[in-house]
């Protein structure tokens, strides 16, 4: 019969495999509507008895040299109770005394092996009631050749999903007659599905046909080839002369092709080898590589959203089993937003443990576990890894100064810890608990009045933008939710910021700066700049100024958050780096080479008369024009140019400091 159940109808190819619910309709409207084509010869009604239902499309076909076949093509809905009804209205359509095959779209897997990511595999109702099928009907499933999977959802990276939907399964009265059966799984061009072809005939030599394609309709001589075909007179029985014209048509657009689309087929044929060969290298499971990722931060949980699982074995390792949305956790410390709202769990591809070392020599990652004491080997383990993605973040950097760790709340690590254990009691230790202690205190009946205003007194040290961000919401639950639980002590109440520069904010541009010292101003936010802290105790944060000299702050709650500092794992890694380890967020740093090579850039435009030297007006002068770019600043504060921009303003009117010059290569030097 050749390719096995690929008839034309009404010059409309199908092949046997994935047909749905809409396309059985519009088959049986074909069929009934006319006469149909069967390799190349019309058939009559008494070759064929056809049936339909819901779900399936039921013939018989008598094949030369095969006797009678009973033939379904099926399309199996998701949902456990249709199917079931599916199987239910098949079984009194198996044949027992001759071979039958049953094909299609089963939209049922029946082991693990048959899918490739999406939900894990569970042998449920479904899987159950086609194997009962199977086995009380005496139906095989048949081997394939090709691709292993069959269907896919034709999405990218971590979102792809591929399955084997399609099957064909046949009785053991087929196997008698031909024990050499194999399903040919054929390229999945333009469908999530792919075509599937029993050959009944492999051993027979196949003679070359002609497959009508939709290119050849974009080309108005196709029409006339057709045409002049088709109107040539033919005198014989009504099918007679209909296989006369079909064949006499074909053979026409046969050569008409092989003229004008000479190289199209070849073409297409290197397009489909090549979409075969993608196809079975993206079945092929073969032993993944293991990706370990250190950290479940915005770096790491990005990272993880584009990877393409299907490459590698992803293992995540973290002191929290959830992500967290650290934009909102300042509206925690206050209550605006609850924990619960900016958390997502992760628990399905981690482990809750502390990675305390990096073995980059055997390639292993040290962990402990955090969860309890009393485990074997104090739940000490090892990881090996294959490529091993470090995104830790940092930590809060203290500076050394004493008693900061002892006696203040760091901001990103209580928020932390309080949302992970923040249906425990041990939420106390937040923030927002602190806060509301220092008010009962406060309130007190015996306390003095000095020692309300200490219970009552805020201090945040730092001034960067979430240090702002969370200094305004403690504003806002002191003014508008406090006040009206503790109205007489809303007159004690103070709210004071810490910097060590000269302004807050200072990698912002100098308007933006200058609009929030003026809003915390006029809220009555007490901001001193300036001062650097050089100590903490129980009761009082040490402040000292360069002109005032050293003084004593007593404060209820303070809040360190003056910046970030190497962890300490990454401090040790760093003298043994390797590769196949890669570090992202806030524990990895970029060279700023392009950034120096600007400001040489800049340097050399105020080297007007090409000398080679700039005097300290010169630079004065172009650094006026620069100095909307706060970052300039911090970067020459940081390559040993600390008091660059105070020798500028002391040597304003001094005619032998304005007349230093500068070479550009020592200048060069000192900022590499």
């Amino acid at each position: 019969m050749g390719n096995f159940w690929e008839i034309l109808l009404n010059s409309t190819r199908l092949r046997m495999g994935s047909l749905c619910f809409e396309e059985l309709e519009a088959l049986e409207e074909i069929i009934s509507s006319g006469p149909w084509y069967v390799n190349g010869n019309i058939v009559g009604m008494d070759r064929w008895k056809i049936a339909f239902s819901p779900s399936s499309f039921k013939g018989e076909l008598d094949i030369p040299l095969m006797g009678r076949w009973r033939i379904t093509t099926i399309y199996g809905r998701k949902d456990v109770y249709k199917i079931r009804e599916l199987w239910n209205g098949l079984e009194p359509h198996i044949s027992t005394d001759g071979p039958m095959v049953i094909g299609g779209d089963f939209n049922c897997l029946l082991s693990k092996e048959d899918k490739k990511e999406g939900r894990r595999f569970l042998f449920s109702m479904g899987p159950k009631d086609k194997r009962s099928f199977m086995t009380t009907n005496d139906l095989h499933e048949l081997g394939y050749v090709g691709p292993m999977f069959t269907w896919s959802n034709n999405k990218k990276r971590m979102d792809r999903i591929m399955e084997r939907l399609d099957r064909m399964i046949v009785n053991s009265n087929a196997i008698n007659i031909n024990q050499h059966l194999v399903v040919k799984h054929l390229p999945r061009i333009a469908s999530d599905h792919c075509p599937i072809l029993l050959n009944l005939f492999d051993q027979l030599q196949k003679k070359s046909s002609i497959k009508f394609e939709d290119i050849w309709v974009s080309y108005q001589t196709s029409y006339a080839v057709v045409e002049k075909a088709w109107k040539k007179k033919d005198t014989d029985s009504v099918n007679n002369i209909l296989n006369y014209k079909l064949k006499r048509t074909f053979k026409s657009l046969f050569f008409w092709r092989k003229a004008k689309l000479k190289n199209l087929n070849q073409l297409k044929d290197t397009l489909k080898l090549e979409i075969l060969q993608l196809q079975i290298k993206e079945a092929e499971v073969g032993p993944k590589k293991k990706l370990f990722v250190l950290g479940t931060g915005w770096a790491s949980t990005s990272f993880l959203k584009y990877l393409d699982t299907s490459l590698y074995d992803v293992r995540v390792v973290s002191l929290c089993n959830f992500f967290a949305f650290t934009t909102l956790l300042p509206s925690i410390t206050c209550g605006t937003v609850e924990p619960s709202s900016i958390v997502k769990p992760i628990r399905n591809i981690m482990r809750k443990a502390e990675c305390y070392n990096i073995d980059p020599t055997n390639k292993n990652v040290l962990c402990r576990s955090t969860i309890g004491t009393n485990l074997d080997g104090n739940g000490e383990f090892e990881l090996g890894y294959g490529y091993l993605v470090v995104a830790l973040g940092a930590m809060q950097n203290a500076f050394n100064t004493p008693g900061v760790s002892e006696h203040c709340h760091f901001l990103k690590q209580t928020l932390i810890r309080s949302i992970s254990v923040w249906k425990d009691v041990e939420v106390s230790q937040g923030i927002r608990r602190s806060v509301m202690n220092c008010f009962q205190k406060a309130s007190l009946p015996d306390l003095s009045e000095e020692e309300r205003i200490k219970n009552l007194h805020f201090v945040v040290i730092g001034s960067g933008p979430t240090t702002v961000e969370f200094t305004i919401e403690v504003h806002d639950f002191l003014q508008e939710d406090l006040s009206r639980l503790y109205p007489n002590a809303l007159e004690f109440v103070r709210l004071s910021l810490i910097e060590a520069g000269k302004h807050i904010l200072t990698l912002f541009d100098k308007k933006i700066t200058q609009f929030v010292e003026e809003k915390f101003q006029s809220d009555c936010i007490d901001v001193k700049t300036n001062f650097k802290v050089v100590k903490v105790s129980g009761d009082a944060i040490t402040k000292e100024n360069s002109y005032t000299g050293e003084a004593n702050v007593p404060y209820g709650l303070d809040v360190w958050s003056t910046g970030i500092g190497t962890c300490r794992i990454i401090f040790d890694f760093l003298k043994q780096i390797d590769q196949n380890i890669y570090a992202l967020d806030d524990c990895a740093t970029i060279a700023q080479i392009k950034f120096m090579e600007d400001i040489l850039s800049i340097f050399r435009v105020a080297d007007k008369d090409n000398s080679g030297t700039l005097t300290v007006k010169e630079i004065k002068d172009v650094l006026e024009d620069i100095e909307r770019y706060p970052k300039v600043a911090l970067y020459l504060k940081t390559k040993q140019m600390k008091d660059f921009l105070d020798l500028l303003e002391e040597s304003e009117g001094d005619v032998m400091k304005e007349s230093v010059e500068q070479d550009i290569e020592r200048f060069k030097k000192a900022l590499s």
